[in-house]
């Protein structure tokens, strides 16, 4: 559909690994964050990677307490067992799982953690940046039933950013955070 740039090669001649957090309540990533709960076909990254996951059609990873992320096939994370360690309600229909639009979390993410790879390639004497992981972190209050406002961070799982980038470019948002009818 759309020119896709090179994965990062196996065997770069230099590569460094950067670790960001994007912060939703900022204006500038209000297009990640809006609208909170879909609105006919438009819905925010937490609730797109969510109905992605519920189907099957990516893989979603576990998210270790060392930050380190890891792709392999025994760390894959079960969308069941996600969901159950989060207590998000959901019911079992036959083989699928259904959750109702208003118990997907999508206001209590935040945050995202991205990794990024910084490299040269030798190659062709050129210096790349890519985007290789998605993590979504949700912020919680640390008990229910405490007056505090002290919030806990709960990164969810990792999602390669290779895995989602075909349903990102189909995926409208809004380019506006005063104009909401503004999509692109």
């Amino acid at each position: 559909m759309f020119p896709t740039a090179v994965d990062v090669p196996e065997d770069p001649s230099w590569r460094r690994d950067i670790y960001r957090s994007i912060d939703l309540s900022k204006d500038e990533n209000a297009a990640l964050y809006y609208p909170v709960e879909p609105q006919g076909g438009n819905m925010n990254l937490f609730t797109l990677l969510f109905k992605l996951l519920n189907t099957g059609k990516i893989p979603a990873y576990e998210y270790q307490l060392d930050g380190v992320e890891n792709f392999q096939q025994s760390n894959r994370l079960h969308f069941k067992d996600m969901l159950e360690r989060q207590n998000i309600f959901y019911e079992v229909d036959g083989n699928s799982i259904k959750v109702e639009q208003s118990d997907i979390p999508s206001a209590d993410v935040l945050s995202y953690f991205v990794k990024e790879s910084s490299y040269y390639d030798q190659h062709t004497a050129t210096y790349h940046s890519r985007i290789v992981a998605l993590c979504p972190v949700l912020h919680r209050a640390a008990d229910e039933f405490s007056y505090s406002d002290q919030v806990q961070k709960f990164p969810l799982f990792w999602v390669k950013y290779d895995d989602i980038k075909t349903y990102l470019s189909g995926q409208e948002v809004m380019t506006s955070n005063l104009n909401n009818a503004a999509r692109m």
